[in-house]
Formats: structure tokens, C-alpha cells, sequence
């Protein structure tokens, strides 16, 4: 259905749904990068904001990952893959946490 329904399109149309799918992956960043960069900021170690340490550091950068990730739709199943967790564990980081 949906093959279809690109195919109805008009050209002004397609060049229209391409751009905005272009400005949409111009602004996307990895969840890989976002880790990387809090790290880098906060002077950690890399890999250990998904190590299983809980110092201060740490777990004010997992919140700011939480914060950035969730402001860009990423669901809490998702961030707890991220961050080798469990989404009841990332709700709680969301909640107690605010940025």
C-alpha cells in the first residue's frame, strides 16, 4: 500500500518528501556519538557511561544521554539497550534526574 501511494505522487511532491527526509538525516547524530561526546566533556573514560559503575559522574552523564536521547524520540526500551539497562531503570533515570 505504501509502494503504492509513492507511486500516486506527483514529482513536486517526491522532491519535497526527499528533501525533508535529507534535512531529517542532516540532523540525526548516533547514540554513539552522543555517549562518545558526554564522555569526552566530562572527562570519563570512554565506554563508561554503560559500564555498571554508579560515581557521580556517571550517572549525571547517563542522565543527560537519557535527556538528549528522549528529546529526540528515542523510546526507553531503546535508551536501555544503549546503555545496557533496563527500561524501568531508565524511566527512573528520566524522572529523578532533571535537565
Amino acid at each position: 500500500m505504501l509502494l503504492y501511494t509513492v507511486f500516486m505522487l506527483t514529482d513536486a511532491e517526491r522532491l519535497e518528501s526527499l528533501k525533508e527526509a535529507e534535512s531529517l538525516l542532516a540532523n540525526f547524530v548516533a547514540p554513539g556519538q552522543i555517549i562518545m561526546a558526554i564522555e569526552k566533556k566530562m572527562g570519563l573514560k570512554k565506554g563508561s557511561l554503560v559500564g555498571r559503575k554508579r560515581t557521580h559522574a556517571k550517572c549525571v552523564g547517563r542522565s543527560i544521554f537519557v535527556k538528549r536521547m528522549r528529546a529526540i524520540g528515542y523510546s526507553y526500551p531503546e535508551i536501555g539497550e544503549w546503555l545496557k539497562r533496563d527500561h524501568s531503570t531508565i524511566i527512573h533515570l528520566d524522572k529523578v534526574f532533571k535537565a
